[in-house]
């Protein structure tokens, strides 16, 4: 496969001023696009919602080295981010010697926000090269991926999903991968092969996907095997499929190497059964649609393709973040043209082009809702829902299609790209970008001031580390608006202060998770003694996430603390300041430690039926975790009822603590044990052979119940 009649070679001052042009028109045009000429680099685009989860990132490494472990947060313990990072390694690494000469979370966030459509812009300009576009049309396209649209109207909220730089790379190896005639593993020995500068690229660039995004490993590790495959079919041989192989192999050991921090983590704390607990079904919620792919954005410039995008997204079906997958006329155009180039084909060679055709092909019938995705989640792995997500990988496919296809019109009139590349720039950031919303970015900078003059005030009452419990209780990750309390609401205070120690948020799945919950699920009198043994000094209210605006609660309150609360000026928060918590050492460690029975493995996440509970489908092996994170030893009872799904069958539990194995020969009994819990966390084990229900609606291992699982201490 040729990569394209090779270009006469400009001067080298020319192609390095080309790169420069690459990295900088996009920044300077995202200055304005984005509207940071409106608010300066202190606002983010918004200031709620998802976009406070990778902020975290942001703000944990400008008072820690690193973000996965935050003292000040989960408190009475610490925040461990491990199961559910919200930010990729690399990503973030790239911005972490910003944290030197940048104070502020916003200006760093924005900064990296900002500098994503220069890094954007130059590795598609790159790539483009690399496959014999000239100068004009690779800086043109390289610009227009940068602000693809998905890149703006997703903005900062899902910060490593936008930073899709590493997508043309992915691209670049795919077409390497299907080229014919210059394999991207030669027959020779591998230290020779070793040697050849385009593996050595490849490899690198299998690397940097794999240290960014999971959802775009996952996509590139299944588009390398149906790449390689269709490859292999087409070149009747074995050696595509080979390689595909090798480098899906190389790109997950590195994906495993950065993620080495997690699997750790899990190794001594057992995996997460709910922190990002998914249901086979969302890949078809959350599929492609290809009509998405075509429409106009969603605030387009002309008012008649506005109103047609919005007709759509208020009447169509399954509308949710597929909708941020437009990819622009110039995308769309690219777009219909690899499906008739897949269709039809003039010669037998395997160009680039056709390489593109058959990706976004093959990207179609793996994201199409109802797909190959929906297929993978249902009978295999449930984990990666959003299969729109892989629409970045279509859109350059596309736009780089626009550019062969010009590229061809340069061997006939070499001034003619020349003249189409600013009236297509032109026309595809009018096509691909909204106006922006002064008002909106005025307003979120003014919220963020107000609620940052707030916080200052709350820790002007407490003395530096002292803790404050946050209300509403709400989980982590993805609990969902609380009325009308957005999700990741409560990061706010510790994003804006320096000095407290804050209750939110504690990772849901795990021990340190459920002190809050249990603790804000208390009437007031035992919640304010609770607090006062735990050490809490204060309690921080977003009234917003009340049905009655927090009037209940807060006349409890203040009928309890002597001093009145604090209120924000806009009315959203209230602050109370505790009377002095207790100074009795062991009393405080017994409080914040209560005893707790956790599932650390083989069942699903809790479940609550009517009448009966909570309940925990599981499988036929699996692991109880009996946690005792005080000092000292405990006497606890510990309750449970067993009901198999199919009796009569044995079931069996057995550990360290219990003096003999505790038998139930039917498959049904209560545990009721008292035992005596040294400090640490102690395990388990459960077995039995019973078989599991078959269910049309749930593709679960349904073996049996556990109902009401309780650990209550005792005298």
């Amino acid at each position: 496969m040729r990569t394209g009649d090779a270009a006469p070679r400009p001067l080298n001052w020319w192609i390095t001023l080309a790169y420069a042009a690459a990295a900088l028109l996009p920044i300077a045009l995202a200055w304005f696009i984005a509207g940071y000429h409106e608010v300066g680099l202190d606002t983010p685009r918004l200031d709620s919602g998802d976009v406070l989860a990778p902020a975290i990132g942001f703000r944990a490494i400008l008072e820690q080295p690193w973000y996965l472990t935050i003292a000040r947060l989960g408190a009475p313990n610490q925040l461990e981010l491990h199961d559910f990072p919200v930010i990729d390694t690399l990503q973030l690494a790239l911005l972490w010697p910003l944290r030197f000469v940048v104070s502020d979370w916003a200006v760093l966030f924005n900064l990296a926000y900002l500098l994503g459509f220069g890094l954007i812009g130059l590795v598609g300009f790159a790539v483009l090269r690399a496959l014999a576009v000239g100068p004009a049309l690779a800086l043109v396209i390289a610009t227009l991926f940068a602000f693809l649209p998905k890149r703006l109207s997703v903005g900062q909220s899902h910060f490593s999903l936008t930073q899709f730089w590493q997508v043309p790379l992915a691209v670049l190896v795919l077409v390497w991968l299907c080229d014919a005639e210059r394999p991207l593993w030669p027959q020779q020995r591998w230290r020779q092969a070793l040697r050849d500068r385009r593996l050595l690229v490849a490899l690198a660039a299998c690397a940097a996907v794999a240290t960014t995004s999971p959802y775009y490993t996952y996509f590139f590790g299944l588009l390398l095997g149906m790449l390689g495959a269709w490859a292999a079919a087409e070149q009747k041989r074995w050696a595509p499929l080979a390689t595909a192989v090798l480098l899906a192999a190389w790109t997950g050991v590195i994906f495993a190497v950065q993620l080495a921090p997690s699997l750790a983590y899990w190794w001594l704390h057992g995996a997460n059964q709910v922190a990002a607990l998914r249901n086979p079904g969302e890949a078809e919620l959350y599929g492609l649609k290809l009509i998405q792919l075509l429409m106009p954005i969603e605030w387009h410039r002309a008012p008649a393709l506005h109103l047609v995008s919005s007709h759509y997204m208020l009447n169509a079906p399954l509308v949710n973040e597929n909708q941020a997958v437009a990819l622009g006329a110039v995308g769309s155009v690219g777009l219909l043209g690899l499906v008739g180039r897949a269709v039809v084909r003039r010669d037998t060679r395997t160009t680039p082009m056709l390489t593109l055709a058959m990706l976004v092909c093959a990207c179609l019938l793996l994201a199409s809702v109802g797909g190959l995705g929906a297929m993978i989640n249902r009978w295999i792995l449930p984990t990666f829902r959003v299969y729109a997500r892989i629409s970045v990988f279509i859109g350059f496919a596309g736009l780089a299609a626009v550019a062969l296809a010009l590229q061809h019109l340069e061997r006939r009139r070499r001034w003619l790209p020349w003249l189409v590349a600013p009236a297509l720039l032109a026309f595809g950031l009018w096509d691909q970008t909204a106006p922006v919303d002064a008002a909106q970015l005025h307003a979120t900078r003014d919220h963020l001031q107000a609620t940052r003059s707030f916080v200052a005030q709350v820790e002007a009452q407490l003395p530096a580390g002292a803790m404050v419990l946050q209300l509403p209780f709400a989980h982590f990750p993805e609990q969902g608006k609380l009325v009308n309390m957005h999700d990741y609401e409560h990061l706010r205070p510790w994003l804006l202060g320096s000095r407290l120690r804050w209750s939110y948020p504690a990772c849901k799945g795990r021990i340190e998770a459920q002190w809050a919950e249990q603790v804000a699920q208390l009437p007031v009198p035992m919640l304010l003694e609770k607090l006062r043994d735990s050490g809490f000094s204060g309690i921080w209210l977003d009234r917003r996430g009340y049905a009655d605006q927090g009037e209940d609660l807060e006349g409890q309150l203040r009928s309890r603390v002597t001093q009145p609360p604090l209120v924000s000026a806009d009315g959203h928060y209230s602050f109370y300041v505790l009377p002095p918590p207790s100074s009795d050492t062991r009393l405080r460690d017994l409080a914040q430690h209560p005893l707790v029975l956790q599932v650390r493995s083989g069942c699903y996440g809790a479940e609550t039926e009517p009448q009966q509970g909570v309940v925990y489908w599981c499988r036929r092996r699996g692991q109880l975790e009996l946690a005792n994170d005080a000092a000292v030893p405990r006497h606890a009872r510990l309750q449970l009822l067993v009901e198999a799904a199919a009796p009569p069958c044995a079931w069996t539990l057995t550990g360290a603590l219990l003096g003999q194995p505790v038998q139930f020969a039917q498959g049904r009994g209560q545990v009721d044990l008292s035992l005596t819990l040294p400090p640490g966390r102690h395990l388990l084990d459960f077995t039995t052979q019973c078989q599991g229900e078959a269910l049309a609606t749930d593709t679960r291992n349904l073996v049996w119940r556990m109902r009401r699982p309780t650990l209550r201490e005792q005298p």
